[in-house]
Formats: C-alpha cells, structure tokens, sequence
C-alpha cells in the first residue's frame, strides 16, 4: 500500500522539485518503508512522478517505484494489491514476458504493456495508479472497481496534478483552493457526500470508482472519465438456492485466501456481526496454524457493546485478541488529527472509533488487516433495503406479494411498517416532486442556521441528490440499489474513511467482500435470495457460512453495528455557540443567529450536531491558519 503523486505541465520546472518533494513528505503515512521519483519531458512537456512505499509484497527495493517497463515505454505509480498477480504473471510469462522481480507492481505494468486498459478487467485487486505511455503521449489515471483506493486530480493553469490524497494535490499546488459549497451544504443539510467526482474543495475533483481518466500530455487536455466496469442487473442467474450458496461460500474463501497472501503479519477487525466473524472465522478454517490477531472497539456503555459477540468468535477461532477502549475526552484530544487524516468532513463519530482501531493495529506490529466493509452494501443488509423489495414486487404487478413482505419484514426488530412505506413512496416521486411533497408538509430545505441570502447568492441546489430509478432495473430494484450504494452513494464515504484511518497509521486495509466477481454473481441472484420474503437480510450468505461460523452468530437479529455515545462525546466537545466571533471566522454558509438558537436548545440529532461541528473544525484546519 502506498502514496502516489505526480503532475503533468507545459510550463518550465520553476518550483516543482521543492513541491514534489513535499508531496513525498506529505504522503510518508501512507508509505514509510522507500520513495522514489522521477521526472521526464514527452512530447514538450514535464511529468514528474512520486511514490511512497509501504512493502507488503517482495520486500526488497525491487519493488521501487515509480517503475520503468524493460523498453522504456512506460512509467508506472501504484497504490495497491493485486491479489491475482501470481496467476497473471504466470499467464504473461507464457505470452514470453520475462519478469526482474517478485512485485505485483511489475505484473501490472507487464499486463497494461501486454493488453493496455482490457487488462483491468483481468485484475483482481484494490488499485489506484498512474501510467505514462511516452509513444502515444498519454497519461492514464486508474482507479479500482468500488474505488478502494483514493485518486484525486486538479487541473488548471495549463498543469495537471493527482494524489492518493487531497494534502497531497495541495503540497504539489502549492495552495489550498475554495471551499466548495454545494459540497458543504449537500453534507450539512443531507448527509450526503463522497457520491460524484467533486469533494469538499472547489477544483479538486476524484477519480471514480471503476472509472479511467486520460491526459494528452502534449496539450495538457484531459477526458472525460470512462466507466470500465458496470455489473449487469438485468440477467437473473437460474441457479438453485443450493447451488448459488455453494458458489457464494467458493467465491468468499477465494477472496479471503487470495487476500491473506502477504509477507508481513496480517490480522481482521472484528465487530461481532456476520460479516466480520466471517471473515475471521474463514482466515481460520483456510489456515488452521496461523497466527491470527483480532481488534475491537468495545464501548464502555453495555447497551451499546458486542463484546459477548466478540468473545465468542475469538474463542472458536483461538485469536489473540486485541480490545480497544476510548475515554470519553479522547475524541476532543484527537480531533484535529482525525479530521485532518480524513482530509474532508466524515458522516459520524464512529469514524473515531475506527481510527483507534488502526492506532491499535500499527501498536500491536500487524502490518495487514482483513475487513468486512461491502457486505451490507453487496448483500443487501442494514434493515434490508425494503422500499426497493415492495417497489420489485409492485413492479412485476405482485400487489399481494407486495404487502406480506412489508408484514413480515416489519415483524423484525426496530422496524416499523411506516418507514417501509415512507421508503417505498421517495422511489415514486422525482427530485421534483419530493420537493414540492416536502413543501407542502412544511419540511424546508434550508434550515435555519443556513444562510438564506449565501445560498441564493452562490447558486447552491437545495435539492437533496437521489440516485435515478432507470428502466432497466425494472423488477430488480433492490439490486439497481446495491449497485449503486457500491459505486455511488454509501460505500464509497465508508471505504474513505477506512483508506484514511488505516494508511494514517500505516496499516493495508483489506475487503475480501468486494472482490468482482463476488459482486457480479450476487447481483444476478434472485432478490428473495439476497433479502428473503420473511425480511431476513444476507440469506443466502448466512446459509452459505454455515459450519463455518457459529450458528447463532449467523441468526442473531439484535446487530447493533460500530456505535459509539455519541451524545456523551458531543457533550464533550461542547457548542458550537462561539462568544469570541470575532476571533474565529465562521463558515458564510451559516447563519450565526440561527446556529447560535440551535446550539443553545440542542434542537438537533446527535447526527446534525456532529455534522456542523465536523465542518466548522475542518474548515478551521484548513482556512483559518
């Protein structure tokens, strides 16, 4: 795992040797074992490429980047793994490759050499890279199926510049730019970010999942980005229950047994739920002998612990467990680290929870950890997506079938038959009916600590961003949803959170869920096997972990997910209310009289107060030096 930089200009060298060199030195995190650069003129202009090195594979300076291909064509920066490269490079060796090293970095350059971008298609792996082709003049920057792997880019003033990290486009630029306030106000109001190309900073732009960028270097111009990979929803597979659970459990012991190959200590987070006992309990069941070390966050409030889940899984599988506690000052002491290491706002204070994790991991000498992010996206977990369930049922006119499986799904706990419903009706109405309905109901966009006037002013959309129903997910609504909470509006912000907390601390963070052709083949599978017709969520999955996993960890129905007291830590960190204004620039996105009533009446969840807070320190880090 590592740190990637680099730029692309027409302009003379002036200060980019200082800068790349910064760049290096602001991504050291994310690779602290080697760095190396280079720069290159091609077709008239400069290329300048950094690299920083966390060695996980072949730890010898072989694996030095950025790498040259033995003809000189070709120039490659790499984050990542690619968990297949043994099979691929014994498949480019037959083609006559030969190979100088044991790096997975050199297997991929051969295998952009050999087949250009039809190789992605190839890989499996987490990958975010940069190759130069100096005979056709191009640039391409790639980023991995689900977006695993960071990949930011700004282009201006005749330069272009990418980073795993925003930090990083901001030591090679040389200034921080403007913040983006429709980004702001999308997260403050909605909750939503990290779901297009645009982030928190105006001309700074990400890399999407599974998608490619290139640059003609001649002329400083890029393309559009190209999606290069999009799972198909429409062709339902035939297999029976038993069958596709067969193949399910194959698929996941693959990725998990492909994921464990490392040269360094390996260990799993480990929350208590299905997903990651599974995966702890299938690093055991693939290899009985190993070493295997588990990290938990264990909350000090009982209501909120899995700890008995936990104690459980690391007693079947005879694990070294690590549990991590957090005093209840901790995340004011931390906070300006964690928000920097994220580098931009972040959804709740769970996120801290999971940066101790990290800072636990670094501690105890692992080097790799196994997650189980992906799977509720992937296997239609959380509280089983019913809106798209009764919406595929309505679809194919299963009136009937519609309403027994909002009955049953709403027998499960925490679930209520009118949030089914509220759920199922937003599928029904358009961006601009729901703003209409929400007018009508007296619910505004735009609350009161929000600045009306600033709002107008720059144009912001008030509307709250949706993902469009398409015709071709016509009957198969919740798998058009998972897909997109993979790609677009879920997973995504999860996946960030996990790259920045575990590359602060110099941990490869791995997902043996979201491996493609794991995801290819449930998002063919029947809904019912997914989400069943009685509102239990995984199924199939559940099933096809059996024997593996302790059964009653498979058919508990009490998960209660990574939580933290929220509303204790707030607390702790206070207001937002602040008497000395005059000392403190505040966001003009806010209206300070409002945000002073809410502060003062706590008139807010747990999750709004956090959301305001988050911003106000984020942007105090950043443009109030």
């Amino acid at each position: 795992m590592c740190g990637i930089a680099g730029s692309a200009s027409i302009k003379g060298p002036g200060e980019r040797n200082n800068r790349l060199s910064q760049a290096i030195e602001v991504l050291r995190h994310r690779g602290p074992d080697d760095s190396g650069a280079c720069e290159f003129n091609v077709k008239g202009s400069r290329v300048s490429l950094c690299h920083t090195r966390l060695s996980i594979i072949d730890l010898s300076s072989d694996g030095r980047q950025p790498m040259e291909s033995t003809c000189g064509r070709f120039v490659i920066v790499f984050n990542g793994e690619i968990y297949n490269y043994q099979e691929l490079r014994i498949e480019l060796m037959a083609l006559g490759i030969r190979f100088q090293t044991q790096t997975d970095t050199e297997v991929l350059l051969a295998a952009w050499k050999q087949w250009g971008e039809k190789c992605l298609r190839r890989l499996d792996g987490m990958f975010a890279f940069v190759v130069c082709d100096k005979a056709e003049g191009k640039l391409y920057c790639v980023r991995d199926y689900f977006g695993i792997k960071p990949l930011y880019y700004s282009f201006r003033d005749g330069e272009f510049i990418f980073s795993s990290e925003i930090s990083g486009l901001i030591a090679l630029a040389g200034e921080t730019p403007s913040p983006n306030w429709q980004q702001a106000y999308n997260y403050l109001v909605h909750g939503t970010y990290d779901n297009s190309e645009n982030t928190f900073f105006s001309e700074v732009f990400q890399i999407l999942p599974a998608s490619l960028l290139a640059l003609d270097i001649q002329s400083i111009r890029i393309s559009e980005q190209t999606r290069w990979w999009n799972p198909q929803i429409v062709v339902e597979s035939q297999d029976s229950y038993s069958d596709a659970t067969d193949t399910i459990r194959a698929l996941f012991l693959r990725a998990v047994r492909r994921q464990m190959r490392s040269d360094v200590p390996i260990g799993a987070t480990l929350s208590g739920g299905t997903d990651s006992s599974s995966i702890v309990c299938a690093m055991r069941h693939l290899e009985p002998n190993q070493p295997l070390h588990t990290f938990s966050y264990i909350p000090s409030d009982d209501r909120i612990s899995e700890k008995r889940w936990i104690d459980k899984v690391n007693l079947k599988t005879d694990a070294n467990p690590h549990l991590i506690e957090i005093s209840s000052n901790s995340l004011s002491i931390n906070l300006t680290d964690l928000i920097r290491s994220q580098g931009e706002p972040f959804g709740t204070t769970s996120i801290y929870a999971q940066y101790e994790i990290f800072r636990a991991v670094r501690n105890a000498g692992i080097t790799v950890t196994l997650d189980g992010q992906g799977a509720d996206e992937l296997l239609g977990g959380y509280l089983g997506y019913p809106g798209e369930r009764i919406r595929s049922h309505l679809d194919k006119g299963q009136v009937l079938d519609a309403f027994r499986f909002l009955a049953n799904w709403a027998k499960w706990p925490d679930r209520r038959i009118r949030d089914a419903l509220f759920l199922t009706g937003q599928l029904y109405l358009s961006p601009n009916l729901n703003r209409l309905a929400r007018k009508v109901w007296g619910r505004s966009f735009i609350p009161n600590w929000i600045s009306d006037e600033f709002v107008e002013g720059q144009h912001i959309s008030i509307t709250e961003p949706r993902y469009q129903l398409s015709s071709e997910g016509k009957g198969r609504r919740l798998s058009e949803r998972l897909r997109n909470s993979l790609i677009f509006r879920g997973l995504p912000g999860l996946l960030r959170h996990a790259d920045r907390n575990s590359m602060h601390f110099s941990i490869e963070n791995r997902v043996p869920f979201l491996t493609p052709d794991f995801a290819e083949y449930v998002l063919s599978l029947p809904e019912h096997y997914l989400v069943s017709n009685k509102g239990e969520t995984k199924l199939i999955f559940r099933t096809a972990m059996e024997g593996i996993v302790p059964k009653d960890i498979l058919t508990r129905k009490d998960k209660i997910g990574l939580q933290t007291p929220e509303s204790n830590w707030m607390n702790r960190l206070g207001t937002f209310d602040r008497p000395d204004r005059g000392q403190y620039k505040l966001p003009p996105i806010f209206d300070y009289t409002g945000l002073s009533e809410v502060s003062r009446s706590r008139s807010f969840s747990d999750s709004m107060h956090w959301r305001i807070w988050n911003y106000l320190k984020w942007h105090e880090i950043f443009y109030d030096k």
